[in-house]
């Protein structure tokens, strides 16, 4: 999981970097090891961690520059892997899975599409909504056949999931634009505050990576996502 600069007003001697406590129990309840990245680091860390690991979360949080560096590297040397690969293993071997939330989704359309102008203000702040299912969803590898339809039921008629953020990407505008709509299937939309939708979970067509931009099944309160941390030393 990609830490994050810590904000200066919670800022300690050594504990310049964090991970939400939320994102690390999410995975750790899955049966996997956490393993945080690190901000601030060399190109031979990164590299290492790379060929170390077998996926990575770009999680919620603030937007900064090295959040934008470190991501880039990671999406980078996926793709890599994946082209220069490609007659040597098969899908398994040759994926590196990446997963964003929140500003983690952001942050994968800026580097797909190669702009960080790609968003517009919305009212998405603090509360919870429905999934729309989009026809793409059908034969998706994370929202298709294989989601019990309990869980189907729920997503789609209750308010299970959770929204913090105040920008969105609208789905005329990722349906307009050919980068986005030919690298990535868009899976659900979701109701801002003003009724109007905006998209909330995408999958690449090609590639292990699934960006949502909200929580689902999240039963953290807002502020202890933002108070139950993990803090770093650099």
């Amino acid at each position: 999981i990609l830490t994050q600069p810590t904000p200066s007003t919670w800022q300690k001697p050594n504990r310049t970097t964090y991970l939400a406590a939320s994102y690390v129990k999410y995975i750790e309840a899955t049966g996997a090891q956490v393993v945080p990245i690190r901000m601030y680091q060399s190109i031979d860390y990164y590299l290492h961690l790379f060929n170390s690991l077998n996926g990575v979360l770009f999680p919620g949080g603030d937007f900064s520059n090295e959040y934008l560096y470190v991501a880039k590297l990671f999406h980078m040397w996926t793709l890599k892997l994946f082209f220069y690969c490609f007659y040597e293993f098969d899908e398994v071997q040759r994926s590196f899975p990446i997963w964003g939330t929140c500003l983690g989704f952001e942050v994968l359309l800026m580097l797909t599409k190669c702009s960080t102008d790609i968003f517009e203000p919305c009212r998405g702040y603090d509360y919870a909504t429905e999934l729309t299912f989009m026809p793409d969803a059908t034969d998706s590898r994370l929202l298709g056949r294989s989601l019990p339809i309990n869980i189907r039921n729920a997503l789609q008629n209750e308010p299970t999931t959770a929204n913090f953020h105040v920008f969105c990407m609208r789905p005329e505008n990722f349906s307009a634009d050919p980068i986005l709509s030919t690298f990535y299937k868009m899976l659900t939309v979701s109701p801002d505050l003003e009724g109007r939708t905006f998209v909330s979970t995408i999958e690449s067509k090609y590639y292990l990576s699934y960006d949502l931009t909200l929580t689902i099944y999240n039963n953290v309160s807002k502020n202890n996502i933002f108070t139950s941390v993990v803090q770093l030393s650099v």
